[in-house]
């Protein structure tokens, strides 16, 4: 509901309800996993429901500066388990000289759905679960500071520097696995804290027929948790230090566009066995690396200790609007992703040994995908 009360201010107020079904385990444990009898039973379907009301206002006390402050009420449901949330937001923003704007941002969000990750499956996998007593909801707070500046008609730059704290995050346990007990698996699982930080860089140029955009992030992400790695800081598995992306968009004619995005990322972050051997330079390759005793240090327990090599990825796409009556519209779209691959790392796998006199670490480094050819069609009402 949108209620215009006074000149220059703008009331919405609104309502949201979700009901959620997720069973975790049944979507990674495959027919393979099951043979090896790891998974004495299947952990139950889990269904949460969530109630919001959430109220906005926007105040423009002059041309150039506007307010909008913002609040959401939100109640969770879990088998008998329920959470209330008090969620405040703020934005602000001052445009000055016709073509510069400063904007600042406040945002406090609770997320119900925790994501738990293993890197010692083979394959980096992630578990989804509900929030409970013992896991209550995540929380955030993040701040924005952004700047924008309209460079010419045709070409515009963004700037923006964040700060984000989180509670209540989860992970597991160091030795826990839910593939042993799936009945106790709350208790295999921790909960912490988490900070990220960073800027991100927009270049945006617009022209008639095609437009052109170059992004790039520089990030920190971490996690602590108090008894794990000794309750230090580590960087989470996605602690990505750089981001580029490179996208490219041209209107052949009015029913037909073709674009292009390339990426590129440096590694994820992951962790070595309990007592493996790591190289002292702090990086895996993609060829098979043995470590020479009198050099190599032995870790015990220190999680994200080494970062996977940088991915590459490449993706063309055309899309064509076919013809369109009264009642719906409807496109078919066909691509290439991943034209370009250089160690996609999906998968990997770390076979080691410690002897009394020699210690070693074979790493193999797998590609899933290299090319990876689609065409889908999308009908619309």
């Amino acid at each position: 509901m949108d209620i215009t009360s006074i000149k220059n201010v703008r009331l919405k107020i609104g309502a949201n309800g979700s009901s959620t079904t997720i069973q975790p385990l049944h979507t990674i444990a495959s027919k393979e996993v099951r043979q090896l009898n790891l998974v004495e039973n299947d952990i139950q379907p889990m269904s949460y429901k969530t109630y919001g009301l959430f109220c906005e206002q926007e105040i423009k006390p002059f041309t150039s500066f506007f307010i909008r402050p913002a609040v959401y009420l939100n109640r969770y449901f879990y088998r008998d388990y329920t959470h209330t949330s008090l969620q405040p937001r703020l934005f602000m923003s001052y445009r000055f000289l016709q073509t510069n704007q400063f904007t600042f941002s406040y945002a406090r969000m609770n997320q119900f759905l925790h994501q738990v990750s293993r890197l010692d499956l083979g394959a980096i996998s992630d578990f989804w679960v509900p929030s409970t007593r013992m896991l209550p909801p995540a929380q955030s707070n993040t701040i924005n500071l952004g700047y924008k500046k309209k460079i010419s008609k045709d070409l515009r730059l963004s700037v923006d520097v964040y700060c984000k704290t989180m509670k209540h995050i989860t992970n597991f346990a160091e030795g826990g696995n839910i593939f042993y007990d799936v009945r106790q698996w709350e208790d295999n699982i921790r909960t912490g804290k988490g900070r990220s930080y960073g800027t991100e860089i927009l270049l945006l140029r617009k022209a008639e027929k095609w437009s052109a955009q170059l992004a790039y992030t520089l990030s920190w992400s971490s996690r602590q948790f108090p008894d794990m790695n000794k309750g230090v800081w580590y960087p989470y598995k996605y602690d990505r230090r750089h981001v580029l992306n490179i996208a490219f968009n041209y209107q052949l004619k009015k029913w037909i566009e073709a674009n292009c995005i390339g990426t590129f990322n440096t590694g994820d972050w992951m962790w070595l066995i309990p007592a493996s051997a790591s190289n002292p330079n702090g990086s895996i390759s993609t060829a098979t690396t043995f470590v020479n005793p009198s050099s190599a240090t032995l870790s015990y327990n220190h999680l994200n200790g080494q970062r996977t090599p940088s991915a590459y990825r490449f993706n063309c796409n055309t899309t064509i609007q076919l013809k369109a009556s009264p009642t719906f519209s409807h496109r078919i779209s066909a691509g290439i992703n991943t034209l370009f691959a250089a160690d996609n790392i999906s998968f990997f796998s770390i076979p080691w040994m410690i002897q009394t006199n020699q210690a070693s670490e074979n790493i193999t480094v797998k590609k899933t995908l290299n090319l990876l050819g689609y065409i889908s069609y999308t009908l619309s009402f």
